[in-house]
């Protein structure tokens, strides 16, 4: 049976293992932003906006059955194609034991023990892991459609624009992605064979966080959507460019003109099917 400890930021520890026992211990899911990445997920797995807002509870357990095999032992949920929390980063080979900062590494594995691919190794810091190289960071999620991929930009201002969330890639060339284009715009781009072209531009209010968003992408058949926060906020038929591009990977594309030290925050990959 779970504690109650006192000044935990989740509320508890697991009797008999010796130290510090909370799964998470850089990053307090009561915070807003973990509501928002729940909230995101329950939209894009549904495809339609959350309608109604998750207590902290709801927070907890959705972020812990995602991003942690504390309860699931050895096996993880199979349609979760792929996960990272930094906050957990060596959690998840160590059965759910605490993480904590450390050097850069050219091995950087997500929930599901898959290994990222970087233009640079990684740092793991506090709530989030630090690229020293632009370039590409990719995950092999395997699938390209029926899926649903979201990130939560903790660490970096969204309207640096220096960060592009990428939903389907082949390699730097090719692929689908989303970024916040400007204050009131969410942008879809594909690149395909070097030629980036606006997929979608999706207007959002401006009272919308300049940080910490969860944003999310959802590709089933030849449609698309994009989620924000929890609200379905767009949805349309993908150009038969995008449609034809064939990439089984997901992560960021860290531009040249942007932060090159930009953070890796939570960042999930789902199948839909």
């Amino acid at each position: 049976m779970p504690v109650l400890t006192y000044g935990a930021d989740e509320g508890y520890s697991e009797p008999g293992v010796p130290g510090a026992t909370n799964p998470f211990p850089h990053q307090n899911l009561h915070a807003d932003v973990y509501s928002r990445l729940a909230k995101n997920r329950i939209a894009g797995l549904s495809n339609k906006t959350c309608d109604f807002e998750p207590s902290h509870n709801d927070v907890l357990y959705s972020h812990r059955a995602t991003y942690t095999r504390r309860f699931n032992r050895d096996a993880i949920n199979p349609k979760i194609l792929g996960a990272y929390d930094p906050g957990l980063a060596l959690g998840y080979s160590a059965a759910g034991l605490s993480a904590t900062p450390r050097a850069a590494s050219g091995t950087v594995l997500d929930a599901t023990g898959k290994l990222f691919t970087t233009p640079g190794n990684l740092v793991a810091t506090k709530g989030g892991a630090v690229s020293s190289a632009v370039g590409l960071v990719l995950l092999p999620v395997v699938k390209n459609n029926e899926v649903f991929a979201q990130w939560l930009t903790v660490g970096d201002t969204d309207l640096a624009a220096g960060t592009k969330y990428l939903v389907r890639a082949t390699d730097v060339n090719n692929w689908i992605g989303i970024h916040r284009q400007s204050a009131t715009n969410l942008r879809v781009e594909r690149d395909v064979a070097t030629v980036i072209t606006t997929e979608r531009d999706i207007t959002v209010p401006a009272t919308t966080p300049a940080t910490g968003n969860a944003m999310g992408i959802r590709l089933s058949g030849t449609g698309a959507s994009v989620f924000l926060n929890g609200t379905k906020v767009d949805e349309w038929t993908l150009n038969a460019a995008a449609q034809g591009l064939a990439g089984t990977q997901a992560g960021l594309l860290l531009a040249a003109s942007g932060n090159v030290n930009s953070l890796l925050d939570c960042f999930e990959v789902w199948s839909l099917n």
